[in-house]
């Protein structure tokens, strides 16, 4: 990390917008986008496309020289526009938080761009952009928290067999053994982590507390980091890299001395892309010495062994990166307590204000009956599809398409993933059926019911039927429907 930049005055009311703030910020982000690459490298590495592998790699490079340089604006830049263009690359099969992710790059981007076009007398593009994008960024945050909490209202997240809040606890559990299990720990896992989620955007809006919600959101979520679901892990990096622009100033200062004064920090500032080569290299050797001991270096050999090792080894470092980062704070708020600065949450005039408001309305489509997936619906037990709702007070009658609503029944297929999912219980909506079907080819064939009416078509023979012809490309970049779980049961946690 660079040397700390130069402290403002004190009786300027605007330090919460400082080089300081800006270039933590830009090494937090930068660093959450590396380890979202690395936890998820199966996805783009193993079993992806070449575009899908040229902007993974790509992703993961930008990141990478964005941590090397955080107050360079030009590789900030860089690694917001490519890694902006794979997710959208890889809309609309995106999780909640990395949707999230591209709707807040997009934001910064917007920011930048209008303040080099608008600048500011008497402050730097990146300074003047930063001033322009970290309230928005803030507010988007506190709308995520919103949806997070409300989609939670379900009469099945309050249903202990099936709620998300005790099955996450009780898989973290298999990772952690030593976590308590007591009577009455179902309901205690479910109330508080609505009640948790639901403190934290109060907390962190107001200024007073604005230092306890950063506490309170650090240890909340490394605990929900113990999971061994990789996203997981990410959406907490995507977290801290979001709740350093709540940190106070002079936190923020006294983080970047204390690593300027490291030996770690000077090494990295003077050699950090030596020590990532370094770092690359052992790693490579150590894979390689497994799969040597495994059964020979070969391609099978070295896969499997990557599969194995990386996976753990990206989440270990994450975990010891999230026990810092609670440790920090802790120490923090111990020594000395903030009332919180003020003008956080202030937002300026530039178009980039348009996101938050996308942001804020992106919780809705599930209740107005246009979509249900990708909506920060994540482990929330909610249910919209096949006509009615498990939600506690939105009604059906407030829908506005019945996208969510038209079901197929599936019947027999020759296809691997319609028959699991029929195995499973699960349906599908006919907009998601058409995509599926547009992707088949010659010998194909398929049973289902729609509306009472049960059909079977095959390829080529039924090619001209309307099922086969897919949704229209912008709706279905923008737009994925869930699959339906059973109407007559309840609504079982899912990813």
């Amino acid at each position: 990390m660079p040397p700390t930049p130069a402290a403002p005055p004190a009786h300027d009311t605007r330090a919460p917008d400082s080089p300081s703030c800006l270039v933590f910020f830009c090494f937090a982000w930068s660093l959450y986008g590396l380890a979202h690459q690395l936890l998820t490298y199966q996805l783009w590495l193993q079993f992806a496309d070449p575009a899908h592998l040229a902007l993974g790699a790509a992703t993961c490079a930008a990141a990478a020289c964005g941590i090397l340089a955080p107050a360079s604006l030009g590789r900030f830049t860089t690694l917001l526009l490519v890694w902006s263009a794979y997710k959208l690359y890889l809309m609309p099969y995106v999780p909640n938080h990395v949707l999230f992710t591209l709707l807040a790059n997009i934001t910064i981007l917007v920011a930048i761009g209008w303040r080099t076009l608008r600048p500011r007398e008497g402050k730097t593009l990146a300074q003047a952009a930063f001033e322009d994008y970290a309230p928005l960024v803030r507010c988007e945050l506190l709308a995520l928290y919103f949806w997070v909490v409300f989609h939670k209202l379900n009469v099945d997240f309050f249903n202990p067999e099936v709620s998300c809040g005790w099955s996450l606890y009780f898989e973290i559990r298999g990772v952690v053994p030593f976590m308590p299990v007591f009577d009455g720990l179902r309901y205690l896992t479910i109330y508080g982590t609505l009640a948790t989620e639901a403190l934290l955007p109060i907390l962190l809006a107001a200024r007073k507390t604005r230092a306890l919600g950063v506490l309170l959101g650090t240890a909340f979520h490394i605990t929900l980091a113990l999971h061994p679901n990789p996203y997981i892990m990410s959406f907490t990096t995507m977290l801290f890299g979001a709740y350093t622009l709540f940190w106070p100033e002079p936190w923020i200062r006294a983080t970047m001395g204390a690593w300027r004064n490291s030996s770690m920090g000077s090494l990295m500032a003077h050699r950090g892309l030596l020590v990532l080569l370094a770092a690359a290299g052992l790693f490579s050797m150590v894979v390689l010495v497994m799969a040597a001991v495994d059964g020979g270096i070969n391609e099978t050999s070295v896969i499997d062994v990557l599969s194995r090792v990386a996976p753990v080894t990206v989440w270990l470092i994450g975990l010891i990166y999230c026990a810092i980062a609670l440790t920090w704070v802790s120490t923090r708020l111990l020594r000395q307590p903030m009332p919180g600065e003020p003008l956080l949450l202030q937002m300026r005039r530039t178009p980039a204000a348009v996101l938050v408001i996308i942001v804020a309305l992106n919780g809705l489509p599930p209740y107005l009956g246009i979509r249900d997936q990708s909506s920060f619906a994540m482990f929330s037990n909610l249910r919209t599809s096949g006509g009615s709702t498990n939600h506690l007070f939105m009604p059906v009658s407030i829908r506005l398409s019945d996208r969510q609503d038209d079901i197929v029944v599936l019947g027999e297929s020759n296809d691997d993933n319609l028959s699991d999912f029929r195995e499973a219980g699960y349906d599908m909506t006919w907009f998601e059926f058409r995509r599926h079907l547009a992707k088949q080819g010659c010998g194909f064939t398929v049973t289902y019911t729609r509306n009472g009416v049960t059909e079977t078509l095959s390829l080529p023979i039924d090619a001209n039927h309307e099922a086969f012809v897919p949704p229209p490309w912008w709706l279905r970049k923008l737009l994925w429907v869930n699959l339906v779980a059973p109407r007559d049961k309840p609504c079982r946690c899912r990813r």
